[in-house]
C-alpha cells in the first residue's frame, strides 16, 4: 500500500533558519590597516591583531542576510574601499563603506554554478569562476571561456587574476593568458599564452618589484621583467605553492602547513600548524605575515584560523563557532544541550554561547559518527573503529573536571568497535548498532543498562544474525521503556527484546517496505514507527506486520525526527521533508530555503522550545518551529488541527508546561463529548471518539486545556 500524501513547498518562513556555521578555514585574507578581512567556509570574520601576534575577532557577515552563501573563497577592495566578496555557489557580495550592500548573481550575468575563485577591481569587474572569465561592465557581467575566446583562455576554471600595464594576466586550472590592454576577449588575437605554463594548474599570481609570480601545484614560477618565458624558481623548497602575496619587496607563499618567506632573495620558512595548509598569505603592517589555515584532508570541513608571524614563530588564533562543517551526529540532553559530533575534529559541545571542542579525551577524533546524551547530562560518543567514550563535562566550559569512560571490545559487551548508531530509550537504556569489518570482531545490536559513570554496574546483552537478526549490520536503533528496540539492519527492520533471545517482526521489502537496508529509525508518540530506507521511507502502523511506503519521500534517508508538533522530519539526499500529522507533506530543499546543502547526516529536535537542528555537511543549522511544548500555557496549540481521526492520529496540545494536564472537548451546544486528565503534557491523547467510545462527527469542537493555574479554550476542526 502506497500512503498517500498532499505535497507542499516549505512553510517555514526563511528568518527562522539560522546557520551555525564552522569559520576556521581560511581562504583568502585581505589586510586593511590594522584590521584583517578572513573569507572562511563560513562567512566573512573581522579581526585585529594585538599584542603578541594575538588575534581579536570583531564581527563577522554571515549567511543568510549578509551574504549569498556562507562559503566565500575571495575577496577584494576597491580604490573607493568597497569589498568585493566572492563566495563558492552564491556569485558576488559587494559592500560598500556605507555599509550598503550590493548583490551580483545569475542575474547580473554569472555563471549558473555562481562560484567564485578570484575577484579583481579595475577598470571593468574582473571574476573568475568555475565557469569562465567573467567581466563586468555598465552592470551586467559577460563571460568568456575557453571556447568563446577561440582557446585563447586555456580553461575554464579561473583561478587568479592580476593587471598589468600590458593586460590582464589570468591563471586557470590548465595554465595561463594574458589579455591585452583594450583587447576584446572574443579575439584570440587579443591573448598572449604561454606554452612553458600548459598543463599547470595555476593557484595565485602576485608582483614582487617588477617580476610576475606564479604559486601553482607543481612549483612556484616567475616571470621576469619584458620576460617572454615563464621560469620555475629552483630555489623554492617545496613542492606545491598553494598561495602567494608581496609587500612589494617579499614574498610570502603558503605550502602545506608551512609558511615560506622570501627576503633579499632568501628563503625562510615556519610551522604554521600541523595538519593544516597554509591555503591564504598576505603582509601587514610593519613586515607581519599573515598565514590561513584549511585542513588538508578537505577545505570545506574545518580549519584552525590565521598565523600570524610575530618575530620568528607563528601565532594562530581560532575564531569562535562552530568546530568543524561536516556535522556527523546531533544529540541534546534532557536540558536543550546540544552535542554535535564531526567528520575530523572530534565532538563540540554548545555551552552558554561558545562551542567546546574534545579530541584528545576521546579515543579517536576522526569520522565519529554517533552521540547519545544520557538523562544526567553525560554523552556517548563514538569515533569510528574505536568503541564508544562515555563523557561528562559537568555542565561546565572547564575541561579540566570532565570525566571519560572509553568503552571498546576489550572492556565492555560490545561486539564491535564499529558503532554507527546510538539510541537512549525512555526507560533509560542505551542501545548501541554495530557493523562488522574486522574479521576478529563480531557486530548486531547491544543493550547497555547501568548507573552513568560506574562501569562496574554496567549489564551487556547483545542481539547478532545468529541469533535471529536479519543482518549483523546494524545501521539504526529505536530503543523502547520495556527495553526492547525497533532495530534497522542491512536487510531488514526487527523487534529485539526485552529478553535476550527475543527477537520478532522480521520485515523487509517484500513486507512492503521500500528496501531492505533500513538507515533511520523514528517511533512518534502515536505509535507509528518511521522506518528510513535506502530508497524511500516506510511507515509500520501499530500492531501491523506489514508497511507502507510514505510517498513524495524520495530518496536515500539519512535522519529521522518528530517534532513538537507531532510532524516527523525525514532527511534524504534529495531534500529535507516534514511530514504532518493530517497527512500533509512539505519539503524543504535549496531552491525554497536558505539550506545550503541536502547532504544531511542527522536530525534532532528540542520540543520543549520547538527548534529542529540539522546537522548537515556545510555547518549545523536551527529552525524555529514555533510553539514548543513547554511554557506558562499562552501558547497551547491543538495538532494536528484539522483532525483527521480514524487513521491511527490523536490530538495533542503543545506550548505547555510539563506538568499535569485536563483536556475537555465540547461540541457547539456546549454538550460535554470527551475529558481526559494525565500526569504530564505528553501523555494527552484524543483519538476522536466521544466518552461512550462512538466516533465524535465532523465539526468544530471546543477545546478547554486545564493545568495548574492556567485555562484556556482554543477550537478545533474535526474531519471525517
Amino acid at each position: 500500500m502506497i500512503l498517500g500524501l498532499l505535497v507542499a513547498v516549505s512553510a517555514i518562513p526563511s528568518s527562522g533558519w539560522l546557520l551555525h556555521p564552522h569559520t576556521g578555514s581560511i581562504a583568502d585574507i585581505l589586510p586593511r590597516g590594522g584590521e584583517l578581512v578572513c573569507a572562511t567556509t563560513g562567512g566573512v570574520i573581522f579581526g585585529t591583531v594585538v599584542d603578541e601576534g594575538a588575534i581579536r575577532w570583531d564581527s563577522s557577515w554571515v549567511y543568510p542576510g549578509d551574504l549569498g552563501h556562507a562559503n566565500c573563497r575571495c575577496l577584494a577592495s576597491s580604490p573607493d574601499g568597497s569589498i568585493w566578496v566572492g563566495t563558492w555557489g552564491g556569485g558576488i557580495d559587494m559592500y560598500r563603506p556605507d555599509g550598503h550592500r550590493v548583490h551580483f548573481g545569475q542575474l547580473e550575468g554569472l555563471p549558473i554554478a555562481q562560484r567564485i575563485r578570484a575577484i579583481l577591481p579595475d577598470s571593468s569587474i574582473f571574476a573568475g569562476t568555475t565557469e569562465g572569465l567573467s567581466i563586468m561592465e555598465y552592470g551586467y557581467f559577460q563571460t568568456w571561456t575557453e571556447l568563446n575566446t577561440g582557446r585563447g583562455l586555456p580553461d575554464d576554471n579561473v583561478t587568479s587574476l592580476i593587471s598589468s600595464d600590458s593586460g590582464l594576466f589570468v591563471g586557470t586550472e590548465s595554465g595561463i593568458a594574458m589579455l591585452r590592454a583594450d583587447g576584446y576577449p572574443g579575439s584570440p588575437s587579443s591573448w598572449v599564452g604561454f606554452p612553458e605554463m600548459d598543463g599547470k594548474k595555476l593557484n595565485e599570481l602576485a608582483w614582487c618589484s617588477d617580476t610576475l609570480w606564479a604559486a601553482a601545484e607543481d612549483g612556484l614560477f616567475f616571470l621576469p621583467p619584458g620576460g617572454a618565458a615563464w621560469t620555475k624558481d629552483a630555489s623554492f623548497p617545496f613542492e606545491k605553492a598553494f598561495c602567494i602575496a608581496s609587500d612589494g619587496t617579499s614574498l610570502a607563499v603558503g605550502s602545506g602547513w608551512l609558511s615560506v618567506v622570501r627576503e633579499g632573495g632568501v628563503w625562510s620558512y615556519k610551522s604554521v600548524w600541523g595538519g593544516q595548509d597554509v591555503k591564504a598569505v598576505a603582509f601587514g603592517p610593519g613586515g607581519l605575515v599573515y598565514a590561513g589555515l584549511t585542513c588538508e584532508l578537505d577545505v570545506d570541513d574545518m580549519g584552525m584560523g590565521v598565523g600570524v608571524r610575530w618575530g620568528g614563530w607563528y601565532r594562530v588564533t581560532t575564531p569562535l563557532g562552530i568546530p568543524s562543517c561536516s556535522v556527523h551526529s546531533v544529540s541534546l540532553d534532557d536540558g536543550g544541550t546540544c552535542w554535535i559530533t564531526t567528520e575530523n575534529i572530534g565532538a563540540a559541545v554548545l555551552l552558554d554561547g561558545t562551542w567546546i571542542s574534545y579530541t584528545s579525551v576521546l579515543p579517536g577524533e576522526h569520522q565519529v559518527f554517533a552521540s547519545e546524551t544520557q538523562a544526567d547530562g553525560s554523552v556517548f560518543i563514538a569515533p569510528y573503529a574505536c568503541g564508544a567514550a562515555w563523557l561528562s563535562n559537568a555542565g561546565t566550559p572547564d575541561t579540566a573536571d570532565d570525566e571519560v569512560i572509553a568503552f571498546d571490545i576489550t572492556n565492555s559487551g560490545l561486539l564491535s568497535n564499529r558503532i554507527l548508531a546510538i539510541h537512549r530509550a525512555a526507560g533509560g537504556q542505551t542501545w548501541f548498532g554495530q557493523i562488522q569489518v574486522a574479521s576478529e570482531e563480531a557486530s548486531g545490536v547491544t543493550r547497555l543498562v547501568w548507573e552513568p559513570g560506574n562501569a562496574e554496574t554496567a549489564r551487556w546483552t547483545s542481539w547478532t544474525a545468529a541469533g535471529g537478526l536479519p543482518s549483523g549490520a546494524v545501521q539504526a536503533v529505536f530503543g523502547l521503556p520495556d527495553g526492547s528496540a525497533w532495530v534497522g539492519t542491512a536487510s531488514g527492520l526487527t523487534r529485539v527484546g526485552p529478553g535476550q533471545q527475543e527477537v520478532s517482526k522480521v520485515m523487509n521489502s517484500s513486507d512492503g517496505l521500500p528496501s531492505d537496508e533500513i538507515t533511520a529509525l523514528v517511533l512518534t508518540r502515536t505509535g507509528r514507527l518511521y522506518a528510513g530506507t535506502s530508497s524511500g521511507l516506510g511507515l509500520v502502523e501499530p500492531g501491523a506486520s506489514t508497511a507502507s511506503e510514505v510517498a513524495g519521500v524520495d530518496g536515500a534517508v539519512s535522519a529521522l525526527v518528530e517534532d513538537n508538533a507531532g510532524a516527523v522530519w525525514a532527511a534524504t539526499d534529495k531534500a529535507l521533508f516534514r511530514i504532518l500529522p493530517n497527512g500533509r507533506l512539505e519539503e524543504y530543499n535549496t531552491l525554497n530555503c536558505p539550506i545550503l546543502s541536502t547532504v544531511i547526516k542527522d536530525l534532532a529536535c528540542d520540543r520543549d522550545r520547538g527548534i529542529l537542528y540539522i546537522g548537515t555537511d556545510h555547518g549545523m543549522w536551527t529552525v524555529d518551529l514555533g510553539g514548543g511544548l513547554s511554557g506558562d500555557g499562552g501558547s497551547a496549540t491543538l495538532y494536528p488541527n484539522p483532525f483527521h481521526p480514524g487513521d491511527g492520529e490523536v490530538l495533542g496540545v503543545a506550548g505547555l508546561e510539563d506538568i499535569p494536564t485536563e483536556i475537555r472537548v465540547f461540541d457547539l451546544t456546549g454538550s460535554l463529548v470527551y475529558e481526559f486528565a494525565a500526569p504530564d503534557r505528553d501523555g494527552i491523547a484524543w483519538n476522536g471518539a466521544d466518552m461512550d467510545g462512538r466516533p465524535a462527527p465532523s465539526g468544530i469542537y471546543v477545546v478547554q486545556i486545564i493545568q495548574d493555574g492556567f485555562e484556556a479554550l482554543t477550537g478545533l476542526a474535526l474531519v471525517r
